[in-house]
């Protein structure tokens, strides 16, 4: 027998959430969140740790370029305002992040954003200076000087203007050519910066007239221990003594063809060197009295000063010369004659820069006079009375950057360069 299914009876729809919400209602007519009763749950412990938590400092926040205007304050200023004469240009001016000192000698990459504004300033000379026309003031230079100056000017100034103001950036930030003769070329937070523009930061670098360099005292023993070292070279192919002409003839010689005998205000790493070789010639002659050769060139008078000079030599240098290398000897030399130039200019804790066309690679050097002391005798030399030394090697060794990416023209274009041909703005 098959039995029916029974019918299921199906139950009225209730919405429970309706009801929850009436039951609530009824039991409590009024309801106040105040008087509500929260048990005591007491707060969770952090797990015991001896390291302190890192905190985020917040970014100081950064004004925007419209709270900047571009007013002919002082030179530099007024002769940009003269080409970026319109409040859209100007803005692009301060559009650019800008650029911090370092704290050591450092390479330093601007942002790709930024590159086409720094060419466009790097090709711009700065204003004339020491002029009696003030109407002239303002009037780029001749090509001759100046690449990158306003470039590097205008973006530590940037800088200043959004972490400090305007106001500090004008203060902090300002052409210093005028302050003495032969004054560092800028002044950024207290500290002189003296620009260049070689095509390689790695080579000599010429960082001007060193005769007059230093105190008065180290201008006349410098520039008399220069030109007796030298003179000692030139003079001894005079000699008819073996020991020291074998050591000179074949350069005397060679000079002489060549008209390139060295003086005060040419000469070279190897030259300085050659030159002592000579002198630790003298030196064994002096010191174990075998002068006869000497004599009869020169008489005893004329000897007696040559003595004297030798002894001023070896008392500059600091040291027994005959237990000296002449590499050694030549160092000293040239570290007394550095010193007393970066001295001067740009100054001990200052910057020498050497500025590029795109502001990549730029190398920033901070002059440590502690540091002369480690250069080689090829790390400096000397044309037409102006010093030559290679900043790389006493104050880097800098890593040079892959300028790889800069030749791409997609990265140019996507950084808004026009990867045709520049032309620097018409001033």
């Amino acid at each position: 027998m098959i039995r029916k299914p029974k019918k299921k009876k199906h139950l009225p729809y209730v919405n429970l959430s309706e009801l929850y919400v009436e039951s609530v209602l009824l039991e409590q007519e009024e309801f106040d969140p105040n008087q509500m009763q929260l048990p005591d749950i007491e707060p969770e412990q952090p797990p015991a740790t001896t390291q302190q938590p890192v905190v985020q400092q917040p970014e100081p926040k950064q004004p925007t370029t419209t709270q900047f205007k571009l007013e002919a304050t002082n030179p530099y200023n007024a002769l940009l305002l003269r080409i970026y004469n319109t409040p859209e240009r100007q803005q692009e001016l301060f559009s650019v992040d800008g650029i911090a000192l370092p704290a050591h000698s450092s390479l330093i990459n601007i942002p790709l954003k930024d590159i086409k504004i720094w060419e466009d300033l790097y090709k711009i000379r700065p204003p004339k200076k020491d002029t009696k026309d003030k109407s002239k003031k303002d009037q780029g230079e001749s090509a001759g000087s100046g690449k990158g100056e306003i470039a590097l000017y205008w973006f530590m100034y940037v800088y200043v203007c959004k972490t400090e103001g305007q106001q500090a950036a004008e203060q902090k930030v300002r052409d210093n050519r005028d302050a003495t003769s032969g004054a560092p070329d800028l002044i950024a937070n207290g500290r002189y910066v003296e620009t260049k523009s070689y095509d390689k930061e790695t080579g000599l670098m010429t960082i001007g007239k060193f005769s007059t360099a230093g105190s008065e005292q180290e201008q006349d023993i410098n520039n008399r221990l220069l030109s007796t070292v030298i003179s000692f070279k030139i003079l001894f192919s005079l000699v008819d003594n073996s020991n020291v002409k074998e050591v000179v003839s074949e350069y005397i010689i060679k000079s002489l063809y060549e008209k390139t005998i060295p003086g005060t205000g040419n000469f070279n790493g190897a030259d300085i060197v050659q030159s002592f070789d000579v002198i630790k010639k003298l030196a064994e002659i002096i010191k174990h009295k075998k002068f006869e050769d000497m004599v009869k060139v020169w008489g005893w008078n004329s000897l007696r000063g040559l003595i004297t000079n030798f002894a001023f030599v070896e008392e500059q240098i600091g040291g027994d010369i005959i237990k000296l290398t002449s590499e050694q000897c030549a160092k000293k030399l040239l570290a007394r004659i550095v010193k007393a130039k970066l001295g001067d200019k740009p100054g001990n804790g200052s910057y020498v820069v050497n500025v590029t066309p795109n502001g990549q690679g730029t190398a920033w050097f901070l002059v440590n006079l502690d540091l002369v002391d480690r250069l080689e005798s090829s790390d400096a030399s000397a044309s037409n009375s102006e010093l030559k030394i290679n900043f790389n090697k006493i104050f880097g060794p800098l890593s040079t950057p892959s300028q790889r990416v800069l030749k791409s023209p997609a990265i140019k274009k996507a950084a808004g360069l026009d990867t045709r041909k520049q032309y620097a703005p018409e001033v």
